[in-house]
């Protein structure tokens, strides 16, 4: 049987990574977006990629400064697809984070970007946090190539 210190071991031994050096692509919202209307997805941080596989992660911090409470969704879009999306339920007077990640395969350079909608009028996609902001970096998204 192996010790803990020889399983540590053997990982760093036997299994390797090896990189060529990463890609990286980013986007981060220079300016909040007023989600006027209900039903709407409205387009938030976008990054135009190459081909390849990519490893994509997506973050959006959206606000309700509105009275009533509702849901709001989040996707990742790309060419008509969906890559990832999720789900939840905002509080009036609230604020959440939705985020979002999934892999893909381009075989052409392509436009993917992150959206959100609500059946609510007047959210906020943010690009700031709203208390104790630290910059434009509360909505973003982030691909890392992975692959060729």
């Amino acid at each position: 049987k192996y010790s803990r210190r020889c399983r540590e071991y053997y990982c760093f031994r036997w299994h390797r990574f090896y990189s060529t050096g990463l890609s990286k692509f980013s986007d981060y919202l220079g300016a909040h977006i007023t989600m006027t209307n209900p039903g709407p997805y409205y387009t938030g941080p976008s990054v135009s990629l190459p081909a390849g596989t990519w490893y994509i992660s997506s973050t959006l911090t959206v606000r309700n400064p509105g009275g009533s409470s509702g849901t709001l969704v989040a996707r990742l879009q790309y060419g008509g697809s969906t890559l990832s999306s999720t789900e939840t339920y905002i509080r009036a007077g609230y604020q959440v984070s939705l985020t979002l990640n999934g892999i893909v395969t381009l075989a052409a350079t392509t436009t993917l970007n992150a959206q959100a909608a609500s059946n609510l009028s007047g959210c906020i996609i943010r690009a700031s946090t709203y208390n104790y902001s630290s910059g434009n970096n509360a909505s973003s998204v982030v691909a890392f190539r992975i692959g060729p």
